[in-house]
């Protein structure tokens, strides 16, 4: 899984082509708050916009949790908050803040988000160079400055 945000079509670099980046973050801080459990870290991807973006993820009893902020006027601004799945995983949509991903294992996770709508959208899976697989992605509409997610186990 591949977790990115991205503000008006932006995301925080920019890729040309298949292996060459223009303008990216300048500035990454990253704190370790917990050993293992529990990381923020924030970066200028966005400065373009006038935008920072926090990331925090935390890890308990096995469920992790994260929160997606940014910093500064998101005002008119469209903001995605998207988790690229492989292809092998299935997804269904329980509501707009709710989806169960079925593992090839057979585990459900029930992936859950606040302050954002829930949308199942395709995406593309880079199996290896030069060869894209068509598969899913989570695609969280971003309509307060913090949005705030979870992956837990289905009992």
């Amino acid at each position: 899984m591949q977790h990115v945000v991205a503000i008006e079509g932006v995301d925080s670099a920019e890729v040309w082509g298949g292996h060459r980046v223009g303008r990216r973050p300048k500035q990454l801080a990253l704190q370790e708050v917990q050993a293992g459990s529990h990381v923020v870290g924030v970066h200028d991807g966005y400065r373009q916009l006038g935008l920072t973006h926090k990331r925090t993820l935390k890890l308990h009893d096995g469920e992790l949790h994260g929160e997606d902020v940014v910093v500064g006027d998101l005002a008119g601004k469209r903001a995605w908050v998207r988790f690229h799945l492989h292809p092998a995983v299935t997804v269904r949509q329980t509501n707009e803040e709710q989806a169960e991903l079925t593992l090839p294992n057979g585990t459900v996770l029930v992936f859950a988000c606040m302050g954002g709508r829930l949308a199942v959208q395709p995406s593309r899976y880079a199996a290896q160079f030069n060869q894209l697989v068509p598969s899913q992605q989570l695609a969280v509409r971003v309509q307060k400055p913090c949005v705030t997610w979870s992956f837990s186990q289905k009992h």
